[in-house]
């Protein structure tokens, strides 16, 4: 998934959330 791609729901996402989603 390309992060400037990322849809607004995943921006609300606490960033802590988001790196481990990206680690996935």
């Amino acid at each position: 998934m390309s992060e400037l791609k990322i849809s607004p729901e995943l921006l609300q996402i606490s960033p802590e959330v988001q790196d481990a989603l990206k680690n996935k």
